[in-house]
């Protein structure tokens, strides 16, 4: 059998050239927790048969690790061809979706380049293949060609993972908390807890720039242990501390939602602090939880059970429909704040948060605004119904010790 650098060096010889396409499985993790790892093998096999579809002559398809392939095609002067390639090898993979794989969303996604143009040996083709895979930032179903710029990226990108990962053992991360407020009476029902990463010299990171290559690198597991864990623990001592009792909301991401032991995780972080339940919310994107609907739903059944709160984050700015306000067992709606910016100008905008918050209502779902910024939207969206709201007219994320302050402030100013 032909090596790939034999392949390669015949392709410099003969002036020959071939497309690399390196293949990535998106969330396999989560189909071995969800279908267990028989069905995880039996995806890897069918995705191999796949492959073995659109492999042509003087090619190859290879599996290079876990839930990793390879495939070789030789280059006809066809520069479309590594991508019509990739997105008939996504459709048949979407086949598959049957039976005991109904609820899950099976997508694959893609990075190639081209030998011998776009490297010096085989395994460096090969590896600049992966960097274009890598550089589209997790987006499930991704096809990437490589550029010689994206090299800088992912060095950069792996520099940075090894600070966070130093950072995580040197207690670097800490959480700011925004206040969220009841529009009625004006006083502080409960905190979102965001995560923020302060360097040894007192530079803020915020998460935009560190939460993709946690996920991409497996260090969210981490961290998200932590926001659940130190997030519990400060609202059971603001309680101890004689502080009114208050709702803390927490982000999961989907990493973290679709694990199958994500309610044993939640009830050991509440019975470690001694929370009550009714005060830790959890705040999923419309888009995390409708990626896979039916384990979605389950899953946030098993932490209703428990007594917590499901909040759903930026709901309106993906694919959701209202009918899924009668699927989903959420307690709290938060309104995006792209519908609220305009409220005070835009009818259309005004309109539609008042059917949301109606409709909200009639589910027993009750309402927040995000991104209030003056008190004009504030009076418009409680005369509208909406039960709370959250944004700059009333904190910025902050500290513990600074919201500490803010209750104090709350408590006189609602006496």
């Amino acid at each position: 059998m032909v090596s790939g650098q034999e392949t390669y060096e015949c392709s410099k010889l003969l002036n020959y050239s071939y497309w690399i396409i390196v293949l990535d499985i998106d969330r396999f993790h989560i189909i071995n927790d969800t279908s267990g790892y028989a069905n995880g093998n039996s995806i890897l096999k069918n995705f191999a048969h796949i492959l073995y579809k659109f492999v042509t002559p003087g090619g190859l398809a290879a599996r290079i690790s876990g839930d990793n392939f390879a495939l070789v095609l030789r280059d006809y002067g066809d520069d479309e061809l590594p991508i019509r390639t990739a997105r008939s090898i996504q459709e048949e993979f979407a086949k598959l979706a049957v039976d005991e794989f109904g609820s899950i969303s099976l997508t694959c996604s893609a990075g190639f380049s081209k030998m011998p143009d776009d490297g010096s040996s085989f395994l460096d083709v090969m590896e600049h293949a992966e960097f274009a895979l890598k550089s589209a930032n997790g987006t499930n179903g991704s096809i990437c060609g490589y550029e010689p710029s994206m090299h800088d990226s992912i060095i950069g990108n792996t520099e940075l993972e090894k600070a966070l990962a130093l950072a995580i053992d040197n207690n670097e991360l800490q959480l700011f908390y925004q206040p969220k407020i009841d529009l009625k009476t004006g006083k502080i029902m409960g905190v979102e807890a965001l995560i923020r990463w302060i360097k040894p010299d007192g530079t803020i990171i915020k998460p935009d720039a560190f939460l993709p290559i946690a996920e991409s690198s497996h260090l969210i597991g981490k961290i998200s242990e932590f926001v659940l864990s130190e997030g519990c623990r400060q609202n059971k001592m603001w309680q101890i501390m004689g502080y009114p009792n208050i709702v803390m909301s927490i982000n999961f991401t989907s990493s973290d939602f679709y694990q199958n032991d994500l309610k044993d995780k939640v009830l050991d972080a509440l019975a470690k602090t001694g929370l009550d339940p009714k005060w830790l919310e959890v705040e999923l994107t419309e888009t995390l939880a409708l990626s896979d609907i039916d384990y979605a739903v389950g899953q946030m059944n098993k932490l209703r059970e428990l007594g917590v709160k499901l909040a759903m984050d930026d709901f309106g700015t993906g694919y959701s429909s209202l009918s899924y306000l009668q699927i989903l067992p959420i307690t709290l709606l938060k309104l995006d704040r792209s519908f609220i910016t305009d409220i005070e100008h835009d009818n259309i905008a005004y309109e539609i948060v008042s059917a949301v918050i109606r409709i909200a209502k009639s589910k027993k779902i009750e309402t927040i605004a995000e991104g209030i910024e003056n008190p004009a939207q504030e009076d418009i969206l409680r005369k509208a119904g909406c039960n709370y709201g959250q944004g700059y007219l009333y904190g910025k994320p902050m500290p513990a010790e600074k919201l500490e302050e803010f209750f104090e402030k709350n408590a006189k100013a609602h006496r």
